[in-house]
């Protein structure tokens, strides 16, 4: 388990929810928990949609992993907010491969192969980032907000 999905669970779980409001999740990493300041908690929040941890529906807050898999330890000290979710960009053809694996529980390793085989069946006239794409819609995975980013990555 990493220190990201131990912070996002920490608010659900000290709660007894698997849904809670954006002021809820808030309140508790800033407040309850006394981790972080409101800034950086609205931070941990942002990237955690962001990289496709939670999600919003309506103005609720829900993690997108399995709660009740994550047990945090008994003297879990956070990190540094600055050391959650690293900043470092990930690339998109990467994140495809995560959304896809996370989107069908399947392993990265097994992702790749279905990437490949679009990407043959275009007889590999097209971007390994557009197979990725063509690869998740057949899967019924959204991408449609990684598509402009192919795309300015394409053609700039």
């Amino acid at each position: 388990m990493t220190d990201e999905l131990f912070v996002i669970a920490a608010p659900f779980k000290r709660r007894g929810k698997s849904v809670l409001t954006r002021a809820e999740f808030l309140f508790a990493l800033s407040l309850d928990l006394k981790w972080y300041c409101k800034e950086d908690a609205e931070s941990i929040l942002r990237c955690a949609v962001e990289k496709d941890v939670m999600i919003y529906e309506g103005d609720k807050v829900k993690a997108k992993f399995d709660l009740n898999a994550v047990s945090l330890p008994q003297n879990f000290k956070p990190p540094d907010v600055s050391s959650l979710f690293k900043t470092k960009q990930v690339d998109v053809f990467e994140r495809i491969i995560d959304r896809i694996a996370s989107g069908k529980n399947m392993e990265r390793e097994e992702v790749i192969p279905l990437i490949n085989k679009k990407h043959e069946m275009a007889d590999r006239m097209i971007e390994m980032d557009v197979a990725a794409l063509l690869a998740a819609r057949g899967l019924g995975i959204d991408v449609r907000d990684l598509t402009d980013e192919v795309w300015k990555k394409l053609f700039g």
